[in-house]
């Protein structure tokens, strides 16, 4: 199997990959279906490059399903993919630049799972970030992906990551209080 980069007629599989990751966080909220199609319409647009201010913008890298019976030239199934941006920091001491790569929507169907798919797009992804001069990488793992990130060199943050919610948002599942964290408050 090899990894790609890919285009913007990827979108759709992109974001059904996306859909597999909320998966495996614990599912997503039905009453947030229509998601998929802003989701979809967003990376054909940041794939093709449409990204203000971001002159490398959005990057992906899949591996396509080898038994997909897709007409050769248009997009196929897909067996895995990620999605890497650059963002821009005020530079700090360690990071003069302060370019700070990202990486979302890790996901491989779970017929495909502990075969190399995913670990073929993380480096893919790094790969990337090393050739734009990016020396921090930051992600959110699924429990099931973080021995693969901790195996890349992926480690816990110093500081804790701590997220605000405007006062009446709706959290996703993963998100929802439990036991032993506080309540939100509005």
């Amino acid at each position: 199997m090899t990894v790609r980069r890919a285009t913007p007629a990827d979108a759709a599989e992109l974001t059904r990959l996306r859909a597999e990751m909320f998966a495996a966080y614990g599912g997503a909220d039905p009453d947030e279906g229509d998601w998929e199609v802003a989701c979809t319409r967003m990376l054909a647009e940041q794939l093709a490059g449409a990204v203000p201010g971001n002159p490398v913008g959005v990057v992906a890298f899949v591996v396509d399903d080898p038994d997909d019976p897709s007409l050769p030239g248009r997009p196929g199934r897909l067996l895995a993919g990620g999605v890497g941006w650059i963002e821009r920091h005020l530079p700090g001491p360690g990071n003069r630049t302060g370019a700070r790569g990202h990486i979302a929507s890790m996901s491989t169907v779970p017929g495909a799972r502990r075969q190399g798919l995913g670990r073929l797009v993380l480096r893919a992804l790094l790969d990337y970030f090393a050739y734009h001069g990016v020396s921090r990488v930051d992600l959110f793992a699924a429990r099931m992906g973080s021995g693969l990130y901790r195996s890349e060199g992926f480690q816990d943050a110093v500081a804790p990551a701590l997220s605000w919610y405007a006062p009446g948002a709706r959290l996703p599942p993963w998100r929802q209080p439990g036991p032993g964290t506080a309540e939100r408050a509005g």
